[in-house]
């Protein structure tokens, strides 16, 4: 009997050793499920933060900037970023675009000009492979040239003649306003436009009577960088000028009657129908002739 009991109470121990021993291991699973669960949390705050505003818009310019069709042209006195990444090494060559055309990148000259930016940055990869293996290059337009400013010339008959800065749409009416106005010996039925962009000159007839009497806004032709606008002088006026010149060295040498003749064969060589009527002076007075 004794034996018996003893025998019981040893299995009795031993079942609860084993249950301890099994709770235990238990509460140690349970234990490093938290303490993993804990650390996964904490490493997945610590590597994803909550985006900022700040982060959010670079975000979205980086993916706008990668989704722009980047058509636009690479012209001279242009700025410009290139980035040139050799695996982890990254070499940045910012700068002007030259005048002819070219920027220099890793030691190569690299003509650019007329290029898309995309067409550009192939073209710069290309180049510099000779010297760089599989170069990974990025190139953007940091800031346009500033466009250089246009001229244009009135000469003739106009009451100022000079250079003038080209507006928008400048015309060749607008060109002779702002030499303020042709004078009255201006043949407007027969003004030049004068283009310099070819060789030779290309010169065009332009008849101002017809546009201003007629509106015909077609013929008031646009000007040109570099244009000439020319305004001749109507042949009266030409013939008024000679008169001016030639009659003071005349006067007190021929009497009236032979100045009549001289002024009406002048008039006769230079005859026009545009224009007032000419005048000849003689002595203290006055000739009047009719065109």
């Amino acid at each position: 009997m004794m034996f018996v009991g003893r025998f019981s109470a040893e299995v009795t121990e031993s079942t609860s050793s084993q249950r301890s021993a099994a709770s235990f291991r238990s509460a140690s699973s349970v234990f490093h499920g938290l303490t993993l669960l804990a650390v996964v949390l904490l490493c997945g705050c610590i590597s994803s933060p909550a985006p900022t505003p700040a982060m959010e818009m670079a975000e979205q310019d980086a993916t706008a900037r990668s989704e722009e069709p980047r058509i636009s042209i690479v012209e001279p006195g242009d700025e410009l970023d290139v980035v040139v990444r050799i695996g982890t090494l990254v070499e940045k060559y910012p700068g002007l675009v030259r005048a002819d055309g070219t920027i220099k990148v890793a030691f190569e000259t690299v003509l650019v000009n007329g290029l898309t930016e995309l067409a550009a940055e192939k073209h710069v990869a290309e180049s510099i492979a000779r010297v760089i293996k599989n170069p990974d290059v990025t190139l953007r337009i940091l800031k346009k040239a500033e466009p250089p400013e246009e001229y244009f010339y009135v000469l003739g008959e106009v009451s100022r003649p000079g250079k003038f800065k080209i507006g928008n749409r400048t015309t060749i009416l607008q060109a002779i306003s702002e030499a303020r106005g042709y004078k009255e010996t201006a043949a407007l039925n027969e003004v030049r436009l004068i283009s310099q962009g070819q060789d030779p000159p290309r010169i065009q007839l332009v008849n101002l009577d017809q546009v201003l009497l007629h509106h015909d806004l077609q013929g008031d032709r646009r000007v040109q960088h570099n244009d000439v606008v020319f305004v001749p002088r109507t042949k009266l006026g030409n013939y008024n000028a000679y008169v001016k010149q030639l009659l003071p060295t005349l006067d007190g040498m021929l009497d009236v009657a032979e100045l009549v003749f001289i002024s009406k064969s002048l008039q006769l060589l230079f005859s026009d129908d545009t224009g007032p009527a000419a005048t000849i002076p003689v002595g203290g007075g006055t000739i009047g002739l009719e065109p």
